[in-house]
């Protein structure tokens, strides 16, 4: 039930941590590739910290902020929908009943099993190329497990670029 208002070219954006916003110089702390977290408590009563609010985070590599509907933060302006496009910072909108520790714990899960299966893939590859150096094949065995291991196809060539071998997919 989330809202994706702008800056949806950032959805692919790097995303290292989640941080929560609610204090006004908050954004000065952060390191970069954070999603931010915010009831708008940090804005209340403030429209120009609120203006700047998507420049400020760009400039630290702010990678995503969501906005919890119906708290502090009031409605969201045109201005900022056009800058979170501008910047290509994903600005989203969290339903009022939405709880923190919730979306903190779901962050944390997915971000461990991407990089939990991006380990485990590289183990395989290791562990197959380690079985092909000790099974003493010809080149161009060595080239279709490569190809194989890898989904792609593989061509060598020497150094006047006349092809050696090849395993095309």
């Amino acid at each position: 039930e989330y809202r994706i208002l702008g800056g949806e070219k950032g959805l692919k954006n790097r995303c290292k941590h989640i941080t929560i916003l609610e204090t006004p110089t908050g954004i000065s702390w952060l390191e970069g590739e954070e999603f931010l977290l915010t009831a708008g408590y940090a804005f209340y009563y403030d429209e120009e910290r609120k203006k700047n609010m998507l420049h400020e985070a760009k400039k630290k590599g702010v990678s995503a902020i969501a906005i919890k509907e119906n708290r502090y933060f009031g409605e969201v302006s045109k201005e900022l929908i056009d800058q979170a496009n501008e910047y290509s910072i994903p600005l989203i909108l969290i339903p009022y009943e939405v709880v923190y520790t919730k979306t903190v714990s779901d962050f944390y899960d997915m971000l461990f099993f991407r990089k939990n299966e991006y380990i485990l893939r590289l183990n395989m590859i290791y562990e197959k190329l380690m079985e092909l150096s000790f099974e003493n094949r010809d080149i161009d065995g060595i080239i279709h497990s490569l190809s194989t291991i890898t989904n792609l196809s593989i061509i060598l060539v020497d150094q006047n670029f006349k092809p050696l071998s090849t395993s095309i997919l």
